[in-house]
Parts: C-alpha cells; structure tokens; sequence
C-alpha cells in the first residue's frame, strides 16, 4: 500500500504534465498559421489618404489654399469622423525643424464601407518672418477622437507676388498654348494656367482671390452654383480680371451669365471668311515687328459672336477697344476695381489654335487689362498684407479693444448693496421697527441666503452674457447694388478660461488672427498662437477658439459674401463744379455720414434713411495733390478735428459717432502703425496692388506726389463711402449668446458719374491708363509715378458718355516730375525736360508729336476731331528724346475739358 506522501507527488506530477499541455495546445492554437490568419482578417484596417494642395497642386502664399484629401474606406464597416487639415512649415533652411499650425480646419466625414469620397478643405497659408512653406497635413480621426490615418502634401508650384496664375474655365476642346506662352513684362517666369469646373470652382470671393485671371471659354456656364456666380462677380469688384470668350459657343458659355456680367448685349454670330486681316498694318495698336502677326490673315472661316455695347451702371469705362466694322470684336469694361474684357472670337478654338496671330490677341487683351500693375518691377520685394488685408490696416485693431466691461461693474454693486443692507439699513429697520434683538440673526441669515444665490445666478450668466465682441466691418458693395464682400474684424474678450465658439451663419473665411500680424504689440508677437479650429460650411461656420484664459482679449477675422436685400442706386453728375443727381436706397437701413470721394476731391453727403430718395445738388470739395494730406485728413478737418485724427496713438478715445468714424478712415488710411519693411510710409516707399505690398523704395524726385488714396476704389469713377446703422453683415454668436459690444458697418461701393458739362470738371477726373509698353526698364516707382530710360509707354485716356459731352477742346497734361519735382505749375523748372509726347491721329493713322509747355506741362488743342478716337479715346505715347540724360519721371496724364 503506497503513503500518502508519495500519493500526494505523484497526483502533483500529473497535475504539472496536464498544465504543460494544455498551455502547448493553447500556444499552438495562438500562433498557428489559420488563427493568425483569421485574426488579420478581423482587425479593422483603417481608411486611407491620398492628398493634393492647390489649384493643379500651384498656389500663393498668403492666400486660401485648396487641399483634396480623397478618403478609401476599404474596411467592412462604415466610417465616421472628422477631417482636420494644418499647415506646416520650415522655421529656417539650416535647422530643417518643422513647425506644424496649432489650428486646424475640420470637415466632418462618413463613408460607407468599401466607399471613396474626396473632401476639400480651404486652409490659410500664411508664413511668418522667417518661415518656408512646406505643405499641409491631413489627419483623419474617429468618433472617439483616435487618428487612424495620416497623410501629408505639398504644394508643387508656388506663384510668387507679381506673377499672374490664370484659371480657365473651359470645357474639354480649347487649345490654350498661346495664352501660356504670353511673355508680359516684369513676370519672373511664365504663366501659371490652371484648370476649373463647376466640381472645383470656389464659392467664395476669398477663395478665388488666387487667381489674378479667370477665362470663361466655351463651358457650360449652367452648371454653375448660384454661388459660384455671385463669387465671381464679388471677385471682379474686389480686382480680378475676368475675361470671356463669344465665337461659336457664346449661347452656352455666356448666355447664362447675369447681365451684370456681360458687358455686351449678344444677339447672334457671323462668320469671318478665311483670309480676313483683323487689323490693318498701321493700327496704333501695331508698335513693333512682334505685334504684327495679329494683322495676320485667319487661316480659316472663323465663327464671330455679334452683338451691342450695354449700357448699365454696372459698368463704368465700357468701350469697344478693337471692332470689326460695326461689331465690337474686343470690348473692355471696368467694374468696381475690377476689369471684364469680352472677345467675339475664340482664339482657344482648333481653327484658330495655330494662328500666327494668336499670342499677339492674348497679350494685347492682357496687357490693357492689368493696366499699371504689370509695370511692377519684378526685383521690388513683395509681402503679403496678411489675412484681410491687414497689414495695410492694422490700426483696425485699437478700434476692436473693449472699453470699461459691465459684468464686473454688477458684482461690485452686488457686493456693495450686500453691505449696506446687512448693515446700516438693518440697523435702521431693527430699531424702526423696535423688533428684539433676536431679529438681527433673521435678517442676517435671510440676506446671506438671498444674496448668495443671486450673486451665484448673476455669476453664471455674466460668464456668457459678459463676452464682448467689439467689430469692425468693411462691406464692399458690388457696383449693382445688391451685393457685397465684407472683412470683418473682431476683438473678443472672454470674461473666463475655456473653449469659446464662435458661430457665424453662412459660408465665411474665418480665423484667428496670428500673434505674428500684431506688430503694434511686440508682447504679444512673442507668444505662440492658441489652438483652434474651424469647420466651414455652406450655411455656417464655426471658429472654436480652444484653451482661453479668463479675461483675456483674442482677435478674429471674418470673410463672407452677403446677398443685400434691396440696394443702392446713384445717379449722379458733375456740373460746373457741383455733384447733381439722386441717392436710392432700399436697404432695410439707414446710413450716416455718407461722402461721394473722387480723385482730390470730395462731396458730404450726410444721412440717407432707409427706402429714402435723395436729391443731391452739393459743392465739390477739393483737395490739392501737393497738399501730402489723405482724403481722411480733408474730411475730419472739413467736420472740425485736427488732422490726422486717431486718438488711439496717445491713449485717447472718440467720444461720439463722427469721431470713431473719423478714426477708422485714419486706420484704413494707414494711421496707427508702420509696415517695418517699408522703413518709414508706405505710400511714400511702397506699391498696394491688392493683396501684396510691393516695397520699391520710392526713389524719385517726389514721393510725396504718389496717389495712392486707399479709401477709393481703383477702376471706379467715384466711391460712395459710409456707415450703416445696422448690420449687413451674417449673425455672429458665441457660445450661443449674442455678445455684447459694438460694431462698425463701413460701407464702400463704386459709383459712376456722368459729366453733365465739359465745364470745371475737377482735376485728375479723365485720367490714363497705361494699354502698352515697349521699353526694359520701365517701371511703376510708386502709384501714378513712372520711371523710364529708353522705349516707350501707350496710355489711353477715355471720355465718359462722349456721344452725350459736346467737346470743343482739350487741354492734356503730362506731369514731368524731373523738370517739376513738385508737380505742373509749381514753379521754375528745375531741370531741362526731356520728355517726348505723342499723340494718336485718327484721322491720319499717324502718331504726332505735340509740345508741351515747360511751365505746366500741358498741351491744349481745339482739334478734337483728329485725336478722340472711337468711344472718345485718346492716344498718348511717351518717350524719352535724349537717352543721354538719363531716366524720365513722370506721372498719370489727365485730361480737361471745353465745351
């Protein structure tokens, strides 16, 4: 019989065997080819990223950069989550360190399994000092917050300021290697031509802010978003270039446009036989051997849309710059600070896709569209100015911080209401009442209680209802009337620590503004950005500012195109040195301190109530262009203050409506801050194209002569500027409550004006604008200065409603500012003058030299039938007639007029 010791080790033996195979077995079966295979193929496999940045991957610093992520869910189950896209960038070239955006900007995601879908995300591309663009980030993240997939980008072609990027929106067919052969004076490289349609076409203005052209060339222009369209025309009132193409497709390509668009009324076609010349040899538009290939015969019947010169407010300057017998074959017309040029031919078509003639065409359409902007030296140092435009405003920015805050104000009268009723007024109701003295202790206890939870309850609402929201919105209105592009700039200051969204209703372009923009405030430059993100969609957007600190002041930046409901309409003239006419305005608004704004001059206009007709009949207020002072000076010494008024420099405040006023024209006039790289003004040193700062130097004998006037819009005959008395602007809300604060509604809009005599017009009203150039090294120095050794430079300067103006004479003024470095007039030459003056024969088709008189500069003559041309265009060439005394200097020519 076995012991029981030695019973009990061998049931612990067996025991250790069957635990050694059991752990085998369960091992085995881990590790086994089938499990490990069928546990890969229940893991979840997580989407996929594929990512493209820019428009044909080019894009513009400084601007609203597309980003394509196309999203693969090749899992079996579906996805849900959201898109976040940052920017990241190289802090220098030698310490290769990265530095990703502490903001993101977010696009919600589901995918069914096995789907595909692409997403764009618009994302700012700003670069600090000393930062080089590198690209952008995709993260993609789950319901849970995990991110599954990564995946970065970028951008293969960057544009520089100066150089053009031009989108064609162009069905399949059109051959555009003319067009991207076009070599245009000061472009450092060639064209950048990229491709849109109705999928990638932004819906916002912001958005089509990269392109410096748009070509409308036989598309299907129906299958445009309305938003789409009011986008590109905001876009072309804020500057672009839009150029369309009639020929044979016309119907389809521009028969969908609003009229507002369409400066000619189209009616059909035609056809131009093969073997047609355009232009003749000697056409004023023909300067070199180069420029003769347009007069170049058409190799084949070409098909030519037909149609009228319209006439609308929409347009100012609408002229037929080329016609082929009585159809307009090329027609130009300026729109707010923007241009659109019409072409009754498609030189994109296959017939006329090898045409000798065809670069020529391009470049002449370009050439008088870009104007003086094409005259910008490539070697002048470009910068951005920042999101909005800011660093040409940023005075701005002392308007938006808040004033003495309420919500601290109430605790303090709670706390102070707390003492006197526990003291003195209990004392006083006690003894008047000659209750005992165990009354105190009621009181006592009741009022803590009371006063406790209404302090409790006043606190919890002053957290939210104390949020301060002081703006500023500058609303450009489009010259019809019934639409608008507003920037707008908020101050928000938050009473505690937390997370604070801010929802605007609408598509928007909003963002914080970047600590590295606040160069008034050197503290907080140093200070590294908060994070944030944004989601934007099509009828809202949402800014979450993440992580503030109680009592803090945080600044924001809005872009957004707005649908006005009603409009404005003006139709005004200049007679014998007066503005006439009526003002309409249908807006649910009211406007105050309301000023027509011409060039040097000035027109008060005062208050216009809402659905209000006024009749104006007012004196002109000039200005003198010697004077150095900006129309902002002029008007707040016309209402009585000094200039230039902007208290915030000295740590003053305005104390009423017409003095904050005042102050912004100063800020948008430049007070408040200098621009570092310009070393001093920047009207003086610098070019404002747009949004680039185009830093020359401002070396010429005057700088101070520059008319740069940043309250008029470029392009326009006049500018109606303003105050609305209510918002035009989309409703903003933070964290669900209206903040409290106050905002600037500053309303710009172009208007046109007719000249009702040829009498005492006022000076630089009829000015020129440059249509060619033929020299090296010509430049523009600084706005309305130019600079040239040798060739020449074409300007056309154009009659308003000519047909309309009995004109018997004209007097053209040319100012030489080397013989007169302080303008036409000014005195006793300074040097010999060495300009050369050419005007166009009409009546010959010969180019004339005129003399100008060497105490004014000027040149009057009553033979108008020879130099006003078709539309009433004149010709001028300058030229330099001795080499050897160096550069020329000299200004914008300008045109008066005798009835």
């Amino acid at each position: 019989m076995l012991s029981t010791h030695h019973i009990r080790h061998h049931s612990k033996t067996i025991m250790k065997l069957l635990v050694g195979c059991c752990l085998t077995l369960a091992l085995y079966a881990l590790f086994s080819p089938a499990q490990a295979s069928a546990h890969a193929i229940s893991a979840p496999v997580a989407p996929t990223l594929e990512v493209d940045m820019g428009f044909d991957s080019a894009y513009k610093s400084g601007f609203w950069t597309p980003v394509h992520v196309n999203i693969n869910n090749s899992n079996s189950a579906d996805f849900i989550g959201t898109l976040s896209v940052s920017t990241y960038t190289e802090l220098s070239r030698t310490s290769g360190t990265s530095q990703t955006s502490p903001w993101s900007f977010e696009q919600p995601v589901t995918l069914q399994k096995g789907a595909k879908k692409q997403i764009t995300v618009y994302v700012p591309f700003y670069l600090g000092s000393n930062a080089i663009p590198q690209g952008v980030i995709a993260r993609l993240r789950n319901t849970h917050g995990k991110v599954v997939a990564t995946q970065t980008a970028t951008g293969e072609v960057e544009v520089k300021p100066g150089n053009l990027i031009i989108g064609t929106l162009s069905d399949s067919g059109s051959d555009f290697s003319s067009l991207s052969t076009v070599f245009l004076p000061n472009q450092t490289g060639s064209l950048t031509l990229t491709s849109l349609n109705a999928s990638n076409m932004p819906t916002m203005a912001t958005t089509l802010e990269n392109f410096d052209i748009i070509v409308l060339d036989n598309f299907t222009t129906s299958t445009l978003h309305p938003d789409q369209i009011l986008a590109l025309q905001t876009w072309v009132n804020r500057g672009g270039i839009l150029i369309e193409i009639g020929g044979s497709q016309w119907q389809r390509t521009l028969g969908p446009l609003p009229t507002d668009l369409l400066p000619v009324a189209m009616d059909g076609t035609t056809v131009l036989p093969g073997g047609t010349h355009l232009l003749p040899l000697n056409s004023p538009i023909i300067e070199v051997p180069e420029e003769q290939y347009i007069a170049d015969p058409m190799p084949d019947d070409v098909i030519m849309s037909t149609g009228t010169l319209r006439t609308s407010n929409s347009f100012s300057q609408n002229e037929a710059v080329l016609n082929f017998g009585p159809t307009p074959l090329i027609v130009q017309a300026h729109q707010g600070q923007g241009v659109i040029s019409y072409l009754a031919i498609d030189p994109a078509s296959p017939v006329l896709a090898s045409w000798s003639g065809g670069n020529t065409l391009w470049s002449m359409v370009l050439l008088y569209a870009l104007g003086d902007n094409f005259l910008i030296s490539s070697a002048a140092q470009g910068y951005n100015t920042g999101p909005g435009q800011l660093l040409t405003r940023v005075g701005v920015l002392n308007m938006v911080a808040p004033d003495m805050l309420l919500g601290p104000s109430i605790i303090l009268i709670l706390l102070f209401g707390y003492a006197l009723i526990l003291g003195p007024i209990r004392l006083f109701a006690v003894k008047r009442l000659k209750k005992p003295q165990w009354w105190n202790w009621r009181i006592i206890v009741s009022l803590i209680v009371v006063f406790s939870l209404l302090s409790f309850q006043v606190a919890l609402y002053q957290r939210s209802a104390s949020i301060t929201d002081n703006s500023v919105s500058i609303i450009q209105i489009n010259q019809n009337g019934a639409s608008a592009h507003a920037t707008t700039y908020s101050g928000i200051f938050v009473p505690s620590a937390g997370d604070f969204n801010l929802h605007i209703s609408g598509e928007s372009a909003a963002q914080p503004i970047s600590n590295q923009f606040l160069l008034n405030n050197t503290s907080a430059m140093s200070k590294k950005d908060m994070p944030a993100s944004v989601v934007m969609g099509p009828k809202e957007t949402n800014l979450k500012l993440q992580g503030l600190d109680a009592w803090t002041l945080h600044y924001a930046i809005t872009e957004q195109d707005v649908q006005l409901h009603g409009d404005i309409t003006a139709h005004l003239a200049l007679q014998n040195n007066r503005l006439v006419g009526t003002i309409k305005n249908t807006l649910n608004t009211s406007f105050s301190d309301l000023y027509v704004l011409l060039a040097h001059s000035f027109v008060p206009i005062g208050h216009i109530g809402a659905g209000e007709t006024q009749q104006i009949n007012l004196p002109i207020f000039n200005v003198s262009p010697l004077s150095g002072k900006t129309l902002a000076d002029q008007i707040a010494e016309q209402g009585g203050l000094s200039a230039p008024y902007f208290p915030y420099s000295s740590n003053g405040h305005p104390q009423n409506d017409f003095q904050r006023h005042m102050a912004l024209l100063s800020a948008l006039s430049g007070a408040g801050f200098t621009f570092p790289p310009c070393e001093g003004t920047c009207k003086t040193r610098a070019i404002t194209a747009g949004d680039s700062i185009f830093v020359t130097g401002g070396r010429v004998p005057n700088p101070a002569l520059s008319d740069y006037e940043p309250l008029t819009m470029p392009g326009a005959p006049a500018t109606l500027i303003g105050w609305a008395d209510q918002s035009l602007t989309n409703d903003v809300t933070i964290n669900g409550w209206r903040p409290i604060g106050h905002q600037e509604n500053f309303v710009q809009m172009p208007l046109n004006i007719d000249i009702a005599s040829p009498l005492n017009i006022p000076p630089d009203f009829i000015t020129g604008h440059v249509v060619d150039v033929q020299s090296y090294d010509a430049e523009l120095t600084l706005p309305g200065i130019y600079t040239m050794t040798s060739g020449s430079i074409t300007f056309e300067l154009t009659l308003p409603n000519s047909d309309q103006v009995p004109v018997n004479g004209f007097t053209l003024t040319e100012p030489d500012l080397w013989a007169h470095p302080f303008g036409p007039g000014s005195g006793t030459a300074a040097s010999a003058s060495h300009i050369q003056a050419q005007l166009y024969n009409w009546y010959k088709g010969t180019w004339d030299t005129i003399t100008l008189k060497p105490d004014t500069d000027t040149f009057t003559t009553m033979n108008t039938t020879a130099y006003l041309g078709p539309s009433g265009r004149l010709l001028l060439q300058i030229s330099n007639q001795d080499v050897s005394l160096g550069k020329l200097y000299f200004g914008k020519p300008s045109l008066s007029l005798m009835g």
